[in-house]
């Protein structure tokens, strides 16, 4: 059904690619990029303001993601990846969440374990607690 390029295209963006780089890698434009995707992305989810093809990917990490929390915080925080990648930085943001509101700590201590600014700890908390994705 699919071209070697459709498919080639298809793999990509499930890894995050964007539109535009597949564009301009292919030469193609945004829209055609957009026909191509857009056959297997048959769901959408109005939690999240996503397509996705099989299962909503953020649903299933909040839904899972805490209970590995629970069970081995250290473990899951050294395994957490320094990408900006959309289920990277969920994950992050339920353990800054959990590290604030049940163990009580600051931004800046948090900041340390995360290895990142606290006021992006801040930023990251707050976004979360309004609800806002």
């Amino acid at each position: 059904m699919f071209r070697k390029r459709d498919k080639q295209i298809i793999k990509l963006y499930s890894q995050g690619v964007l539109y535009a780089e597949l564009g301009r890698k292919y030469k193609l434009s945004l829209e055609r990029i957009r026909q191509i995707i857009n056959p297997i992305l048959k769901f959408y989810c109005r939690i999240h303001n996503r397509r996705y093809s099989k299962k909503c990917e953020l649903c299933q990490v909040e839904k899972e993601y805490p209970k590995k929390l629970r069970e081995n915080l250290e473990r899951e925080i050294a395994r957490l990846p320094g990408s900006r990648d959309v289920i990277t930085v969920l994950k992050r943001q339920m353990i800054i969440k959990l590290l604030r509101d049940k163990f009580k700590m600051s931004f800046k201590k948090i900041g340390i374990k995360l290895d990142r600014d606290y006021a992006s700890i801040i930023y990251l908390y707050h976004f979360k607690k309004n609800g806002k994705h």
